[in-house]
């Protein structure tokens, strides 16, 4: 059997206050994490709502609340169809609002430094997909910047030697002595 994931540490993705962690997890499925417990949440005062659509249709939930930010983070059920019974009266946070860290994933070990790339870039559950991690695809992100400025700047290059070779050829066409192109 393989070793046991880190725990990952769950952050609101508009200010970055920790919401929760993997040790507490109760499911992850539909693009979502559900946790027994959190913090920095709050649940929305007023009334509760109901889903019309999706899996969740016929749910009541109440919105919940990064405290610090007052971004809406998920949902906590307190009526589900059956098939979500196991998430009823828990924290379901969407992750499409939650970033992530997994605990030691930029430790210094060479000989894990393979197996760390790895992981920071899927964190798996059951053998599905939960969590993309936001550090690596920034890192992967400013790494296509600099390849795309260096392929803008050779096209640029090559736009001028073609115009320079262009401008030269015509003027030869029509019989008009010219500086050698810069090539």
């Amino acid at each position: 059997m393989g070793e046991a994931a880190p725990p990952t540490v769950f952050h609101c993705a508009g200010c970055r206050a920790v919401l929760g962690d993997s040790t507490r997890l109760v499911s992850a499925q539909n693009e979502t994490i559900t946790l027994r417990d959190v913090v920095s949440v709050t649940k929305a005062t007023g009334d509760l709502e109901t889903s019309r659509a999706g899996v969740d249709a016929g749910s009541t939930y109440e919105k919940l609340i990064c405290s610090e930010c007052e971004t809406s983070v998920g949902k906590r059920y307190l009526t589900t169809p059956r098939a979500l019974d196991d998430l009823r009266e828990y924290y379901t946070l969407d992750l499409g609002m939650v970033t992530s860290y997994m605990l030691g994933s930029n430790g210094d070990d060479e000989e894990d430094k393979d197996d760390r790339e790895e992981v920071n870039c899927v964190a798996m559950l059951d053998g599905k997909l939960i969590i993309s991690q936001v550090p690596q695809l920034q890192v992967d992100t400013e790494e296509l910047r600099e390849n795309m400025v260096r392929v803008q700047q050779m096209i640029v290059f090559q736009d001028e030697r073609l115009v320079n070779i262009e401008a030269h050829l015509q003027h030869l066409v029509d019989g008009r002595p010219t500086k050698k192109p810069k090539l």
